[in-house]
């Protein structure tokens, strides 16, 4: 909606490497999992956000602080003219924050901003999306965004495959396909939202879910 040149890579889109036609305009929004950061020695971002921080992952990382630090690592590569964003109630982040003193610029962020007032999508209603929101309007203001364009994209958002996916919506009837949701945590906003529920699941249980 702003025109420019914008690459969704990492686990939402391509690989970062395969893309082509690059310039020094070229945005890429880059969705790096805690796996990637964990091993990552040279991975840096002009401007870091810290998303979902809740127990995930942890038959990898072994402990929730493990599981945080791995996304850390992100603020720690960073250099002075860079930005990042953290919740501004997360304790254990505010904590590597004075242990590690990152050299960018950290701004925090309250997630839990009330804007439901400008969100007529009811897709984007549920508590990750809004939590969500409130960062991508936060970061804008320093990619000099237009804050009534984000949220004509965002009311206007039909949503993605799996992700609150309705398969079929009727009176008394409605099938959503969630099935990207891979833990509790990812999938109790949507579960808050309905009443009546039957929810189906499959896999195999995640520590601590």
């Amino acid at each position: 909606e702003h025109k420019k040149d914008t690459r969704l890579t990492g686990n939402i889109g391509n690989p970062v490497l395969l893309e082509k036609n690059i310039t020094k305009k070229t945005i890429f929004v880059i969705e790096a999992s805690s796996y990637q950061l964990e091993y990552s020695k040279f991975f840096r971002t002009n401007y870091a956000v810290i998303l979902n921080l809740s127990p995930d992952h942890l038959e990898r990382h072994g402990s929730f602080k493990n599981y945080i630090y791995s996304k850390f690592k992100l603020l720690n590569n960073q250099i002075s003219s860079d930005y990042a964003f953290v919740e501004n109630k997360s304790k254990y982040l505010k904590y590597l924050i004075q242990k590690y003193k990152p050299k960018s610029k950290i701004k925090f962020v309250n997630s839990k901003k009330n804007i439901k007032i400008h969100i007529k999508n009811t897709y984007m209603k549920n508590k990750n999306n809004i939590e969500n929101i409130n960062y991508i309007l936060e970061l804008s203001k320093y990619l000099k965004l237009n804050k009534n364009k984000i949220l004509k994209v965002i009311n206007n958002f039909k949503g993605l495959k799996y992700r609150q996916q309705k398969m079929y919506d009727r009176k008394n009837l409605i099938i959503i396909n969630d099935s990207k949701s891979t833990s509790f945590s990812a999938t109790l906003p949507l579960l808050e939202t309905h009443k009546n529920i039957f929810w189906i699941l499959g896999g195999i249980a995640k520590k601590n879910d």
